[in-house]
């Protein structure tokens, strides 16, 4: 009876046993960091998937340009305009050539080759003035929020003061003023413009890391820091901003687009990027720039317009997507 009186218990023992043991190896798994986690998060987001691997097909794109475009951007043929794209066919015979896979434009220039060159101001445009702007918006904001007092005061009405002014009001104001100064002129305009998105970009980004770090001064890290005498410098550089990195991440993937889409209103409106006649010129045109020469030669050659408008709108697409896809992967309250 002792004997089968033990069996049960022993029984039972024993996938008491495995469940601690497989407890055990869990608990033996290094924690994953929060980056792992939303990079883990992202990878399921197949939109956002495919956005990188397109925004890393036009940076190859962009560098590479040189050896990429079958003709010189620059390179004129007068008796070659408005050739159609290649598969394009008149009366049932074809009137494109691969050679110019887009076709021509007025001055017989390849449309295929000035679209790949405008690659170049668009990237740059969208990339250079978001660093900048992270950059300024983020010393801002993390000097108002922490400082507080007057500090605070007088950045937030710096902040509304830039805000109150029309972007694109704006935008033209300057560049129509400043367009033929010696700043105007360097890249054909393209520092101008930079600098012009960076000061009007800031000021929203600022407001946002002073919000994140308003709340975060207030936790009890931080209290914990300032207990054992860290200084001012060590807890906001070390504290404060990785923790606001996340919406700032978001912001920067949304603030590119923008400034891409702001290019491509001022090219269209001719107040772009100057068109280059060196040829070996870095930045030859700007998708803005084909879009106001294919509006004036639309019903010629529509590719003109289409093709330049087409780009635009797939990048918008890619970044919007990738910002998309990273909040929900920074998120928190996203994760399973």
């Amino acid at each position: 009876m002792a004997a089968t009186g033990t069996t049960p218990a022993t029984t039972a023992a024993q996938p008491s046993q495995q469940l601690s043991l497989e407890a055990q190896k869990i608990l033996a798994k290094p924690p994953r960091s929060l980056w792992s986690d939303a990079w883990l998060r992202l990878k399921r987001n197949k939109a956002a998937m495919v956005s990188i691997v397109f925004i890393i097909l036009l940076v190859f794109i962009a560098v590479f340009a040189p050896l990429i475009t079958p003709h010189n951007p620059l390179e004129q043929n007068t008796s070659n305009s408005f050739r159609q794209a290649a598969w394009i066919k008149t009366d049932g015979k074809d009137t494109g050539n691969w050679e110019w896979p887009l076709g021509t434009d007025n001055l017989g220039r390849d449309v295929w080759s000035r679209l790949i060159y405008g690659t170049r101001v668009s990237l740059a445009v969208g990339l250079v003035p978001m660093i900048i702007i992270v950059t300024v918006g983020m010393a801002v904001g993390l000097a108002a929020g922490f400082a507080g007092g007057m500090v605070d005061n007088l950045s937030m009405r710096g902040i509304d003061i830039v805000l109150a002014f029309p972007d694109l009001l704006l935008f033209i104001i300057a560049t129509v003023a400043l367009r033929d100064t010696p700043l105007g002129r360097i890249w054909g305009g393209l520092l101008l413009l930079f600098i012009v998105l960076a000061l009007l970009g800031w000021a929203g980004l600022a407001r946002l890391v002073r919000g994140q770090v308003l709340g975060l001064k207030e936790k009890e890290y931080v209290e914990a820091a300032h207990s054992i005498g860290s200084s001012n410098r060590r807890i906001m550089f070390r504290h404060l901003m990785p923790n606001t990195l996340s919406p700032v991440i978001v912001s920067a993937a949304f603030l590119v687009p923008t400034a891409i889409l702001a290019e491509a209103t001022l090219g269209y409106l001719g107040l772009g990027v100057r068109p280059a006649t060196d040829p070996n010129a870095p930045f030859p045109t700007s998708w803005g720039s084909m879009l106001l020469e294919g509006n004036v030669a639309l019903s010629n050659q529509p590719w003109m317009m289409l093709a330049p408008a087409l780009a635009v709108a797939m990048v918008l697409l890619a970044f919007t997507f990738l910002g998309d896809g990273l909040r929900d992967a920074l998120d928190p309250r996203m994760k399973q």
